[in-house]
């Protein structure tokens, strides 16, 4: 049986918080289910107590959560607040919870609190401490659907980032050594294209200043082996495209963005925004909040990386 379990927040009759048109109960099942799926990917066996839009009642969820020795409870949370919140058994040393605040303000996430709450009788508040026996249960509440950030959580890509923010506290606290979903694919090559990554990639000799200037961008098209103009074309004018220099505007989009696009697991239309640049932080494991700065940490460890020929 399974060391630790994902629990997804209500479900089926119980839709949890509902604002702006979004019911909590369909981001807590797709948190569980991108967690549960990492964890698997890196060895650490795990399982759901729902993984469908199914009603549990509070026994039955408690019931499967009893029978394994760590849960995490997926939620999001209501009431107009700002960032995640963490929250451990009276009884719990808190120590799992500290961790998952670490990786979620390394990434860049807001975190509002970590914390435990009492009943006047003494017990656990929440009925998933309170009736989950000696399971180590964590609620993890990924932000307020009717709060601030609610446009940034809109983004499938800046909600995975905090599920992968749990899957990395969770290597942590199992002595598992965390590899990132493309670094595991660059692992586990296909038979037929091991000799081809066996080529070594063009290191560049760039200026680590945090600058995206036109050597950036020709470093960056000699590694993916597009043509090199040092131009980045087809861009519309935006904030994004502004940070960078060597841009032309334009309609079409660009080919070193797309080959880019491509190899971080971004969507591939040429075209750099704020999409583009949060899938790239979190692929260099930088600060992820869609912004070039000027200097930029993202662009730092771009050229780093294109430096050692290793992107």
């Amino acid at each position: 049986m399974a060391n630790r379990i994902d629990d997804a927040g209500h479900g089926g009759s119980d839709p949890g918080a509902v604002k702006n048109d979004q019911q909590e109960k369909v981001w807590t099942l797709e948190a569980a289910k991108y967690v549960n799926a990492r964890l698997k990917e890196l060895g650490i066996d795990s399982a759901m107590t729902r993984t469908s839009d199914v009603t549990l009642s509070q026994n039955e969820r408690t019931n499967k959560v009893k029978k394994h020795a760590k849960c995490i409870s997926h939620h999001y949370n209501a009431g107009g607040g700002a960032g995640v919140e963490f929250i451990h058994s009276i009884y719990s040393d808190g120590k799992f919870e500290k961790l998952l605040e670490e990786e979620f303000k390394k990434a860049g996430y807001p975190v509002r609190r970590t914390f435990t709450r009492m009943l006047a009788s003494g017990k656990d508040y929440y009925y998933m401490h309170r009736d989950t026996g000696a399971t180590r249960t964590t609620i993890v509440e990924y932000d307020f659907l009717d709060g601030p950030n609610f446009p940034k959580l809109k983004d499938k890509s800046y909600r995975e980032g905090m599920y992968e923010c749990v899957v990395k506290a969770v290597c942590r606290d199992e002595g598992v050594k965390y590899v990132a979903p493309e670094e595991k694919k660059k692992a586990e090559p296909k038979k037929e294209q091991v000799k081809s990554e066996t080529i070594e990639k063009p290191k560049a000799n760039l200026k680590v200043d945090g600058y995206w200037g036109p050597l950036t961008t020709k470093a960056l098209q000699l590694y993916l082996g597009t043509p090199a103009d040092s131009i980045i074309s087809g861009q519309y004018n935006t904030a994004t495209t502004r940070q960078i220099s060597g841009v032309h505007y334009g309609k079409g989009g660009s080919t070193v963005i797309r080959a880019l696009q491509k190899l971080i697991g971004a969507k591939v239309d040429g075209l750099i925004g704020p999409e583009t640049v949060r899938k790239l932080q979190q692929y260099l494991g930088t600060r992820v909040d869609g912004v070039i700065s000027r200097p930029s940490t993202m662009v730092k460890g771009l050229q780093r990386r294109l430096n050692k020929g290793n992107l």
